[in-house]
This record gives C-alpha cells, sequence and structure tokens, in this order.
C-alpha cells in the first residue's frame, strides 16, 4: 500500500508514493510473518530467471536476518548483490535493532542483507506529525550504522516509518489481532519500523525509473542519495546521506541523456512544502571521493574547503565518470572499492557544519 497504493478507500488520502507501479509478489514468510532465508535466496533466484519476462526494475526487500558476519561471507548479501549485478535497484530495510530492552541506544545493528554495499539500505525517522524537516528525529528502534563486521557507512537513506498508515488486508492477523493499530473508521492500519521507511524509497526508485527507464541501478541510487535531504536532528549514523527526497530525485533522473552521458538540464536545488524551502543535499561522500554539483546551493567556492582526495563534479552539461563506475551495475558499490578507508568516519572532514550539512 505504501508502495504503490491506489489510496481508492481514502478517496486518494493515502495512495502510495507510486500508484501505477505493477508488481510481482513474491511471498518468502509464513501467516505468523516468520521465515527462513532459504526461501528467500530461493526467491531471490526466481526473480533473476523471470525479471526480463516480468520487466522488473526495483526489489523491495523488507526483511532480513541479523548480521553474524561481514558481508562478503553471507549467503544473502550474495544474493541480493546478483539483483544489482543484473540492474535490478533494490532496496532493503536496515532492521530494527536500535534499543536494546530497557531502552539504550544500539550503534552497529544493520541487519542482513542491509549490511551489503550494493543495495540501498533505509532506516526509519519520525516525523513527528511536522511537514517541517527540522522536527524529524531518528526512531528509538530503527537500526542504526555502521555495519557490523565490515564498518560500512550504513544506512544510506531515511523515510518516514513510524506510524504511517498502510492499507489493512481483511481477515489477515492484523486484521484480526491488532485492533489497536487500526485506523478508526477506515480500511487502513498504523504501521512502524524500517520495513515501512524501505517502501518509501522504493516507490521513489519506481517514480524514477518510470520518468527515465533507461537509468541504471548504480545511478538509481547515486541519484537517491545526492538528492536527500540532510536533517537537523539524527546522527549521521541514523539518517545515511539523509532523508528520501522522491520529487527532486525524479527531476533530476529525469534529466539525464543516457546516451550522451550527461545532463540535458540542472533540476531546481530546492522546492516549498507549507512555505518552507527543501533542499537537496547536493553531495555525498564515497570512500575517498566527494561528489557535489550544481544542487549545492549557492555552490561550494573551491575543492580547498574538501580536504579528502579526488572531488568529482557535476556541473553544467556534462557528468564527469569513467564507464566503469556510474553507468555500470557491478562497479561503484562492490567490495568498497568507494566506500573503503576511513574517510567518512573522521570527526571534521566530511560531516563537519560548514562542509555537506550546510545549505
Amino acid at each position: 500500500g505504501i508502495i504503490g497504493g491506489s489510496g481508492r478507500a481514502s478517496s486518494g488520502f493515502y495512495r502510495g508514493v507510486a500508484p501505477e507501479v505493477q508488481f510481482v509478489d513474491l511471498k518468502v514468510v509464513g501467516d505468523d510473518g516468520s521465515g527462513r532465508t532459504s526461501s528467500l535466496i530461493r526467491a531471490i533466484d526466481w526473480l533473476l530467471e523471470n525479471k526480463d519476462r516480468h520487466g522488473v526494475q526495483v526489489a523491495s526487500v523488507s526483511l532480513g536476518h541479523p548480521a553474524i558476519d561481514s558481508y562478503r561471507n553471507d549467503p544473502l548479501g550474495q544474493a541480493v548483490a546478483r539483483l544489482t549485478a543484473v540492474g535490478i535497484a533494490t532496496v532493503v530495510s536496515a532492521g530494527n535493532l536500535g534499543r536494546t530492552s530497557d531502552g539504550m541506544k544500539i550503534w552497529g545493528g544493520i541487519s542482513s542483507p542491509g549490511n551489503h554495499p550494493a543495495v540501498i539500505t533505509v532506516s526509519a525517522v519520525n516525523t513527528e506529525d511536522s511537514l517541517n524537516h527540522e522536527d524529524f528525529v531518528a526512531t528509538t528502534y530503527a537500526s542504526r550504522g555502521p555495519t557490523f563486521e565490515d564498518n560500512l557507512f550504513k544506512p544510506d537513506l531515511t523515510a518516514p516509518g513510524n506510524k504511517i498508515p498502510a492499507a489493512l488486508a481483511g481477515e489477515s492477523s492484523f486484521f484480526t489481532g491488532r485492533s489497536d493499530r487500526h485506523l478508526p473508521g477506515s480500511d487502513y492500519i498504523f504501521l512502524s519500523g524500517s520495513s515501512v521507511a524501505t517502501a518509501f524509497v522504493a516507490g521513489a526508485a519506481a517514480q524514477m525509473l518510470d520518468a527515465n527507464p533507461r537509468i541504471s541501478a548504480n545511478m538509481t541510487k547515486f541519484i537517491l542519495l545526492y538528492t536527500a535531504i540532510k536533517l537537523t536532528q539524527p546522527h549521521v549514523l541514523e539518517q545515511g546521506n539523509g532523508l528520501v527526497n522522491t520529487r527532486t530525485a525524479t527531476e533530476f533522473a529525469a534529466a539525464i541523456d543516457v546516451d550522451s552521458r550527461s545532463l540535458i538540464r540542472t533540476p531546481a536545488s530546492s522546492w516549498t512544502l507549507d512555505g518552507r524551502q527543501v533542499w537537496a543535499g547536493g553531495a555525498i561522500a564515497s570512500g575517498d571521493f566527494v561528489f557535489y554539483g550544481p544542487l549545492v546551493a549557492g555552490g561550494l567556492t573551491g575543492d580547498s574547503e574538501i580536504n579528502a582526495g579526488p572531488v568529482l563534479l557535476l556541473w553544467g552539461d556534462s557528468i564527469l565518470w569513467s564507464d566503469s563506475i556510474l553507468w555500470s551495475d557491478s562497479i561503484l558499490w562492490s567490495d568498497s572499492i568507494l566506500w573503503s578507508d576511513s574517510i567518512l568516519w573522521s570527526d571534521s572532514i566530511l560531516w563537519s557544519d560548514s562542509i555537506l550539512w550546510s545549505d
């Protein structure tokens, strides 16, 4: 319902992010919501065999298990990597291992397969029923980075994930056993969790690919991270690159000419919501690289401000990357090529107030 519900039962008010999307639904858990990792891997293998017949471009994986090893040795991580390698943008939940039973924060609890660098890993924020992004806070339960064993920078993005209205499946266990979550007088239910947030980002990816079906899975991920809204309150290991910005991400995807590998036009760096300007982040940090471009409001005056290795630019009509990075589906996010070393973890290089987080 969050990805692509029609909203018919609410006169369109609770329609999904991409209401005209088509689904291939692979059931991998039982009626009680539990299941086995092997079932998910079999579903992914089925999808790889049938993706062309069904035209699948996005996979939404709102489930997983606690990480107990490096993503390199994890069969589930290897399975989702096969999806991205064939051009399917794969959106995965970060998990809900954010606190102990007595309410203490847990760091490094990203679930598998969200700990794999190839996928788009999503955590949840609480909007506090506000349209002002400055009010948004991290949920207590959503998993925080870094990843177990590999210490990778995760999550990649956040999205709303607390008390989100979703379509209620009649006669389901939620319908019969969770009346406390029913939205009164409607066919909707309140849901919370990083799985809910993952649905928002999967819908955003579908909108982007509808606007430009030829962008790669790597490019889809890059645009989502590049356009994300930097939030004030959540820690960087709670929000990743920021809040999903569906509007700017879709406009950016539509502006790319895949044949010439250039921007046809530069999308606006901001838009207005409830009288406030919403700014795209306009920059992401990846390992030894900093990507920034025209969506940085006011621009960065020179690479002397960023003392962290190469700076790759998006300016005017050109996108300056090598053929093997953003235009393929297997290079950019794999094996820590760009997510390596310790650049993202220093206290002052990339995450200082005056570089990536300012408007």
